[in-house]
């Protein structure tokens, strides 16, 4: 199969059978759960699109519903790469895709070099009763941890 045509079954599997989920201060996760009604059918397609795009893929039992398989995509770069190759082959959910990759051109990580923290406005935030969850909403980095993290590092916390 091309990738092309690969790349368009996934985008229209994913629209009707898959979630695009907001996880507060980390991003998003993409998923896809089918009923194993036909282990031989099901089975490959869901190895492949792990396959593809990476994440994890397991079975899953949940009381009195059938087994099904679920494959998460949790990784930013993962996230990412797969909603730029399925983004020209959606129809129905593109706003929804689009809106996760303008959560992540707005919300960079805190990681990278060119990401300047002002430690001084941090650490005044946090003297003011502010958390690290509203600091990390206030400065517009994912996680509140790595704020923690980079003060830390920077040897503005006591050990």
């Amino acid at each position: 199969m091309k990738n092309s045509i690969f790349y368009s079954w996934v985008a229209a599997f994913w629209e009707s059978e898959g979630s695009l989920c907001r996880r507060r201060h980390i991003g998003y996760c993409l998923a896809i759960c089918q009923s194993i009604d036909s282990k031989r059918t099901i089975k490959p397609i869901m190895e492949r699109i792990q396959k593809t795009f990476g994440g994890h893929l397991s079975t899953r039992k949940i009381k009195d519903y059938k087994p099904r398989f679920e494959w998460i995509l949790t990784r930013r770069d993962d996230v990412i790469r797969f909603i730029k190759t399925i983004y020209p082959y959606c129809h129905i959910r593109k706003g929804d895709l689009k809106d996760c990759l303008d959560f992540f051109r707005t919300h960079p990580r805190l990681d990278k070099r060119d990401v300047k923290i002002n430690i001084k406005e941090i650490k005044k935030m946090l003297n003011n009763g502010k958390t690290y969850v509203q600091v990390a909403e206030v400065i517009g980095v994912l996680t509140p941890s790595s704020i923690w993290k980079r003060l830390h590092k920077e040897g503005c916390l006591n050990p």
